[in-house]
């Protein structure tokens, strides 16, 4: 090995600790590492439940025609569908966007259907009927574009909400339009 002689000002012991450093590739020179930030449980768990409050759309059943109107509920999280029979009586049915198997939307020249697979649904089908079209078709839009971006990997949690709801609705779109 060759002895390079250090620059004017270095003294000769550091010089010779760098050159070492360097040729082992050991030294850090102070730059940190792209690591990704360790979150406790508790961190983890808080983020996730924040989303889920974030809602993405949500829908009702028109009034005159169901007279204990449904609701459905798209979340960064979760589907929610709740389906009411009386005052205060009604039943809660909650699914994560990627047990979703399929959505289709049966319209009329008014009004419009959200019909939902699921591989956890007992009957494999939940039904909300009496849905604005506009609704029901945005609807549908957005929980097809949130199920392709599932079984792509994509994660969502760090799009803006807005953002999100223009990206989903546009991946989810069909091709002709009714």
């Amino acid at each position: 090995m060759a002895y390079i002689t250090p620059p004017q000002g270095i003294p000769l012991n550091i010089y010779r600790g760098v050159a070492r450093a360097l040729k082992n590739r050991d030294f850090d020179f102070g730059r940190t590492r792209d690591k990704p930030p360790a979150f406790t449980q508790t961190e983890k768990l808080i983020g996730i439940t924040l989303e889920a409050h974030e809602e993405l759309m949500s829908a009702t059943s028109v009034f005159p025609f169901a007279l204990f109107p449904d609701t459905i509920t798209v979340d960064r999280q979760k589907l929610t569908i709740i389906h009411r029979q009386f005052f205060g009586v009604g039943n809660i049915v909650n699914v994560q966007i990627g047990d979703i198997l399929n959505v289709e939307a049966h319209l009329g020249p008014l009004f419009a259907a959200l019909r939902l697979s699921s591989k956890y649904f007992i009957d494999n089908h939940q039904e909300i009927t009496y849905l604005r079209r506009s609704e029901a078709v945005k609807l549908q839009r957005i929980i097809q574009g949130y199920m392709i971006a599932h079984h792509r990997d994509i994660d969502c949690s760090g799009i803006d909400k807005d953002q999100l709801i223009i990206l989903l609705n546009d991946l989810g779109q069909e091709a002709q339009k009714l």
